[in-house]
């Protein structure tokens, strides 16, 4: 594929980290009100007309908003992977495209001469950038790799146990501030 080709197959849709950050924050108010709202209904009296909700005791709909709250957390977290490595992405295929001369760029056409399709996030866009003399670059890719494990697990169904990047695991922010780290280091490379 033509590099001019490439560049045109990019869908100019990908979201931005603080778009789902946004998204993330509203999720929890949204399952609070809903919680809240069923619950006066409860107290009233009234009966609960919704499918989702019919003939469950208040510690099932306690357990299912608590699930509501986990899921959106997950899904949060696997979104904010998918905009870095779109991200991340997109800037590899604009580097090769315009044939920019810096060192990065260099060694992203390598890859992309050396691989020809499928290009591998890890191997070839996270090491490159892990080995630029960028003021904490190592450690923003180092983190980010670490949680790509989570990333798979989520991607791919969580169906085994799960051995994350830290022994305490991952919530929402610490995913979303790993993410930002990366992409702001890999922003402010002037290359």
């Amino acid at each position: 594929m033509s590099r001019r080709l490439r560049l045109s197959t990019l869908s100019n849709e990908e979201e931005s980290l603080s778009e789902l950050w946004e998204w993330r924050e509203l999720q929890p108010a949204l399952i609070n009100a809903e919680r809240a709202r069923l619950f006066a209904a409860l107290e009233r009296g009234e009966s609960l007309a919704e499918p989702r909700y019919f003939a469950k005791t208040k510690e099932e709909l306690d357990s299912n908003f608590a699930f509501q709250s986990t899921e959106t957390d997950l899904l949060s977290m696997l979104g904010m992977f998918a905009c870095v490595e779109a991200s991340l992405r997109v800037d590899f295929v604009k580097r090769i495209t315009y044939r920019r001369k810096d060192d990065v760029s260099r060694k992203f056409r390598a890859a992309d001469k050396a691989r020809a399709k499928q290009i591998r996030l890890e191997e070839d866009v996270l090491d490159v950038w892990q080995a630029q003399p960028i003021a904490g670059i190592y450690r923003a890719v180092s983190d980010f790799k670490g949680a790509l494990k989570l990333r798979h697990w989520l991607a791919q169904g969580r169906y085994w146990n799960a051995k994350l990047g830290r022994a305490s695991g991952y919530n929402a922010l610490d995913v979303f501030e790993i993410c930002n780290r990366l992409l702001c280091s890999v922003a402010a490379y002037a290359g």
